[in-house]
């Protein structure tokens, strides 16, 4: 099974794929994690990624895409993956459609986790305190939040033409978030 996780910064689409895997033993792809990964490990196009990204935009689509290909190549991803971070722009759907059609597979289900803007800036600013991120400050924070309006939300029309599309409320304790998460798979 291939899933996608979409949702606004901060909205907890990592943590509940994280969970997600763990419960349905799928491995998970985040572009956050490999470009984070990837800007650690040094050189000079790290550092335009590590610009890009800290000031609140999205890495360069044939970047992600390149990063991903990589990816998924990995026995691990043959025949299932949790996508949490892809796509972020219906350029990176097209792709990722493209690259799984090689493959002669799909996506499947697209998750949307929606919440309250103000409560997701919220939420990041605390996560800022937690884990130190150079991205989590709040002028980043509502750039990032303005890309994924520009960005990201067109993807949800894509997929919801598909009818692969669920869109489950993020607002609330992780559990109850997850279970929603859990009833829409349950519902495909």
């Amino acid at each position: 099974m291939y899933v996608v996780m979409i949702g606004r910064p901060g909205v907890g689409k990592g943590t509940q794929a994280k969970r997600l895997g763990d419960e349905l033993r799928v491995s998970r792809i985040s572009t956050g994690e490999m470009l984070r990964e990837t800007i650690r490990s040094g050189g000079d196009d790290n550092q335009q990624i590590a610009a890009s990204i800290n000031g609140g935009n999205l890495a360069a689509d044939d970047v992600i895409m390149k990063l991903v290909e990589k990816r998924l190549a990995e026995p691990e991803f043959e025949h299932s993956c949790l996508f949490d971070g892809i796509p972020r722009t219906v350029t990176q759907a097209v792709a990722l459609d493209e690259l799984l059609g090689r493959r002669n597979s799909k996506i499947e289900v697209a998750i949307e986790i929606s919440a309250d803007v103000e409560e997701l800036v919220a939420r990041i600013l605390e996560r800022a305190k937690i884990e130190n991120r150079a991205d989590d400050n709040l002028k980043a924070i509502r750039q990032r939040m303005e890309v994924y309006t520009q960005s990201t939300e067109p993807i949800l029309e894509y997929y919801r033409e598909r009818g692969i599309l669920s869109t489950v409320d993020g607002s609330g304790p992780r559990d109850t978030v997850f279970a929603r998460i859990m009833s829409c798979l349950e519902d495909r």
